[in-house]
């Protein structure tokens, strides 16, 4: 049995400073090596792993990016395939957040599978501290526009006490074609995030495209926080870390040691068979 294993990053895979540990990199590369089918699915974009040390894994299938909303191949700065939004959804999507007082990060893909992100404010502490480091490593990736652009969108991003994002989230879901994800950060306290994309994307439809891309067939997931739970119950084993929220862990078929004990590489080790019988927990 050919089984996928595809894992979060942030309070999963990566420790508490955002960054995979020495241990794990060695562990899954080994791995890799064997023949597992490895992967990602994180709500980081292709510029928000750039900020981290996860290069020094040698992924060979595509990374599930910004809540399923696109695979990403690594090794070569590529975006695969997106999840795009037609100008009449996005244009709904961002008067909602307007109303809700949020102007969000904007992520487009360009012809050429070019990765532009625009916005027209900054409205919380946690979007200028992102902003901030961002533009600092990748100048010119982020634009201030006195407006939008309605092509090419595939994601938006905002940051705010869960107070005023909540009722954002709400209105929204009665916009067709449009799923999000409302979620604690895991370095900033008292600060979430309110992510929205295509109701053709979501980490749980990434696993599922990746699934097929590796022809895999199981899945075992990885996660911590609540934009992992529709891909944990995708998964056919659902794997949350010892640090996970509680919501989190009643979803899990397995509860494993905690992102600073490199759980998730510890449990691949264990669990992956390379002559291709399943050797499951």
């Amino acid at each position: 049995m050919k089984r996928l294993y595809i894992t979060d990053l942030d309070g999963t895979l990566f420790h508490g400073g955002a960054m995979i540990s020495t241990r794990s990199a060695a562990m899954l590369n080994e791995l890799i090596k064997r023949g597992a089918l490895i992967s990602v699915a994180s709500a980081r974009s292709p510029i928000g792993v750039g900020l981290t040390n996860l290069r020094e894994v040698r992924f060979r299938l595509p990374l599930v990016l910004m809540n399923g909303a696109m695979l990403y191949d690594l090794a070569a700065d590529r975006i695969l395939e997106s999840c795009e939004w037609v100008p009449e959804t996005i244009a709904r999507t961002l008067e909602i957040c307007r109303e809700g007082g949020k102007t969000p990060f904007l992520y487009r893909v360009e012809e050429g599978g070019k990765l532009d992100v625009v916005f027209t404010d900054l409205t919380s502490e946690g979007e200028r501290e992102f902003y901030q480091e961002r533009t600092g490593k990748f100048p010119g990736m982020f634009r201030r526009l006195s407006a939008y652009p309605l092509t090419g969108a595939v994601y938006c991003s905002m940051q705010d006490t869960e107070a005023v994002l909540r009722p954002i989230q709400e209105r929204l879901r009665d916009v067709a074609n449009v799923d999000s994800v409302l979620y604690a950060d895991n370095y900033r306290e008292n600060n979430w995030y309110l992510e929205i994309f295509s109701a053709r994307a979501g980490k749980g439809n990434g696993l599922l495209r990746l699934k097929k891309w590796a022809g895999a067939d199981a899945v075992t997931a990885f996660g911590d926080n609540y934009n992992d739970i529709a891909m944990l119950e995708k998964a056919d084993i659902a794997c949350v870390v010892a640090n996970g929220a509680a919501g989190v862990k009643d979803v899990a078929d397995v509860i494993i040691s905690s992102n600073e004990e490199d759980g998730v590489a510890a449990y691949i080790a264990a669990d992956y068979a390379p002559d291709g019988k399943d050797d499951s927990h």
